[in-house]
């Protein structure tokens, strides 16, 4: 007696697999497929098997390649399932590009082909393994359609933990890894229901005391592919040159340059550090909508829940849900000087330094960044800011080649209206306290920052090393007061630097201007250069 079709494709549609797409081909021919009899048939040698039907027009293009490539599927890819399930999927370069965001790729060596009925079993040796997402889970195929595996918590479970974590961008993570590595358990929660999807594309930079740190946690190789070294900064007033310095120069500087890093590789580069972690667990897609002594309410994809930590931690940026939660309250003040940003092509000739023109009330900044590009900051009180945007965009670069020609062509080009500048405001933001209860602010949370001078990444980066030592300290001992002598140091640091920044007058008009004044000098160049060196960074 013989199974009947129907019958046996029901049954097997109650048997839950992951999904996988099978792609061969290169170029126009390209061509990809959804898969779910997919198996490793052998570690030594490394072989996988993947069903696939008598009747595809894979095969033939498959066959003639010899070589395949399966790309396990992530939680949020069932779009791209179904498109590659379809009669009409994707081909040629588009069908690459819908697969970024897979957990795995598995490239292969097509070694045999058996047949198996209406199908032929391809057997290919595995020849290169590339990781992908992390935070996500994977997609699932059940019942005839597409899920995923329901891990939410609900209002009965309480996820019990040491140390919770609200955001996940790179200081949280950094501040994760190390609290992690001391043997503690770890939750970082973040709203974005994936933490590898990228972010803006922006590259800032990553100054000497932060490299210094990335170092020593063995995270600063994989940084470095499509970086930007920036040696050190020429300014220029009306009448030229007014100062020129490079990191090398300064004593006890531990680089001699900056890095302008793409944001979204430095959040892989530390999410890919942690999600190797067992007792670090990442929770995407989850906020917090309720704080209270012993317990924070979260709520995600998957429903609502609990967690019970001992201490909190708010890495949740400048406007911080968690600190308006805890009733920590913060003054905000606005910077009234307006920046418009372009990026543009480097010229071949650029210096590998920031250039700075000053010609209050506007000032110009060329900044190398990553992918061999300039970030082109115009800088301008309100009302020049108002008198410019009244006209075309053809009027801003025509002032931007008024003090820098050679900057002229690339802003033109880059720049065709206003919606190709981006306008940007910035703030410093200061709270009342930087801890309260078991909860401890960190980063832009403790501290919002202009991004002049790129030190809001690299302070919050750097609170991580110490805040670490205070949490495990507290966490060991029971009580909060390591927390309450971290703050004492580190808080009249970081806040000698937003007065400094509250008293530029390249930032804000309030500020007395010298045109021929050099910037880069005193305070703000030993901040840059070598952090706050009355800290003793500990592991």
């Amino acid at each position: 007696m013989t199974a009947q079709p129907d019958e046996l494709r029901r049954c097997m549609r109650l048997f839950a697999t992951g999904v996988a797409v099978l792609t061969t081909g290169a170029g126009d021919e390209a061509t990809g497929l959804t898969v779910n009899a997919v198996a490793s048939a052998s570690l030594e040698p490394p072989l996988m098997v993947v069903g696939v039907h008598r009747r595809s027009r894979m095969m033939p293009v498959l066959c003639r390649t010899g070589t395949f490539a399966l790309s396990i599927l992530s939680e949020h890819q069932g779009p791209v399932a179904t498109a590659f399930a379809a009669a009409d999927r994707p081909s040629g370069t588009a069908a690459a590009r819908l697969l970024d965001g897979a957990l795995v790729r598995l490239e292969c060596e097509l070694t045999e082909v058996y047949p198996a009925g209406d199908h032929y079993l391809v057997l290919g040796r595995v020849t290169a393994i590339h990781r992908g997402a992390r935070d996500a889970g994977p997609l699932l195929f059940h019942g005839g359609g597409f899920t995923t595996v329901h891990k939410g918590a609900s209002m009965n479970d309480i996820v019990q933990t040491d140390c919770c974590i609200a955001g996940g961008g790179p200081a949280g993570l950094l501040l994760a890894l190390l609290v992690a590595k001391r043997g503690h358990r770890v939750t970082v929660l973040d709203r974005r229901p994936r933490l590898d999807a990228g972010g803006p594309p922006v590259a800032p930079y990553l100054h000497p005391p932060t490299l210094e740190i990335l170092q020593t946690e063995g995270l600063l190789d994989p940084l470095l592919m499509d970086v930007q070294r920036v040696s050190g900064a020429m300014e220029y007033g009306p009448q030229g040159l007014v100062s020129t310095w490079r990191y090398a120069d300064v004593p006890g500087c531990r680089f001699p340059h900056a890095l302008s890093v793409p944001l979204d590789r430095l959040g892989r580069v530390l999410l890919d550090a942690v999600a190797h972690l067992p007792n670090c667990t990442l929770l995407p897609g989850t906020e917090v909508v309720a704080l209270g002594p012993e317990t924070m309410s979260i709520r995600g994809a998957d429903g609502e829940g609990q967690i019970r930590a001992r201490v909190v931690v708010a890495s949740d940026g400048k406007f911080s849900k968690i600190r308006a939660l805890v009733g920590i309250d913060a003054d905000v003040f606005e910077f009234d000087r307006r920046i418009i940003q372009v990026i543009a092509d480097r010229p071949a000739d650029w210096p590998d330094s920031w250039i700075i023109h000053r010609r209050p009330p506007t000032y110009l900044l060329a900044l190398p960044i990553a992918g061999n590009k300039l970030a082109v900051l115009w800088i301008t009180d309100p009302a020049e800011y108002q008198a410019l945007k009244a006209h075309g965009i053809e009027e801003l670069a025509r002032r931007v080649a008024a003090i820098e020609p050679r900057l002229a062509q690339p802003v033109t080009d880059a720049a065709t209206t206003w919606s190709d500048a981006d306008d940007l405001v910035h703030h410093v933001v200061r709270p009342s306290t930087w801890s309260k209860g078991n909860v401890v602010l960190h980063g832009d949370s403790a501290h919002g920052m202009h991004f002049y001078g790129g030190q809001g990444l690299n302070l919050s980066l750097q609170d991580s090393v110490p805040l670490a030592a205070a949490i495990d300290e507290a966490l060991r001992t029971g009580g909060m007061e390591a927390i309450a002598r971290y703050e004492a140091v580190r808080r009249p640091f970081v806040e000698r630097f937003q007065d400094i920044q509250k008293s530029m007058p390249e930032l804000t008009s309030t500020a007395h201007e010298a045109a021929d004044r050099p910037f880069w000098t005193g305070e703000l160049l030993r901040t840059i250069t070598l952090g706050q060196t009355d800290l003793t960074p500990t592991r």
